[in-house]
C-alpha cells in the first residue's frame, strides 16, 4: 500500500531520534595471513539491513534493525559482522505499517549508515584486518 506524501513528510517532521545503540553484535574474522590480502585484488561487500521491525509505547516507538556486512574475495569470506540496532523516537504522528514501511525504507537507512560505518571500521582494525572504503548507501 502506498503511503500519502504530504502525511509521511508529516510524520518525519515531527519525530526526534531519542536513542540509537547496539543491542547484538559479533563479527568474525576468517583465518588468512595478513600478507595474503593483496590490495589489488578486488573484494565483494554484502552490506544489507536485513530486517526492521517495529514497537509503540505512547508517544514513542522502537525499531529493531537486523544488519549483515560480509566481504570476500575470490567467493572465501574474510570478515563477517552481524548486529542488531535499536533505535528509539518521539513522534507527534502515530505509526501505522504503512508509514513505517516507507520510514524503514527511506530515513532509517540514512540514520543508521554512518554509525554502521563506524562501526564495521572499528571491527575491521580490532580484527587486525586493513581499513576498507566502504560505499556510500544506494537505495
Amino acid at each position: 500500500m502506498s503511503v500519502d506524501i504530504k502525511k509521511y513528510n508529516e510524520f518525519v517532521r515531527g519525530i526526534e531520534l531519542e536513542d540509537l545503540y547496539i543491542d547484538n553484535f559479533t563479527f568474525k574474522r576468517m583465518k588468512l595471513e595478513l600478507d595474503s590480502l593483496d590490495t589489488d585484488v578486488p573484494v565483494s561487500i554484502v552490506f544489507k539491513i536485513t530486517k526492521n521491525s517495529y514497537e509503540t509505547i505512547n508517544d514513542r516507538f522502537e525499531i529493531s534493525s537486523s544488519v549483515i556486512f560480509r566481504i570476500k574475495r575470490d567467493d572465501k569470506m574474510l570478515f563477517e559482522m552481524k548486529c542488531r540496532v535499536i533505535s528509539k523516537y518521539r513522534y507527534k504522528i502515530e505509526l501505522n505499517d504503512d508509514l513505517f514501511d516507507s520510514f524503514s525504507k527511506r530515513n532509517l537507512p540514512i540514520t543508521l549508515f554512518p554509525f554502521l560505518r563506524e562501526l564495521i571500521a572499528n571491527s575491521m582494525y580490532r580484527a587486525g584486518l586493513p581499513p576498507i572504503l566502504i560505499p556510500f548507501l544506494k537505495n
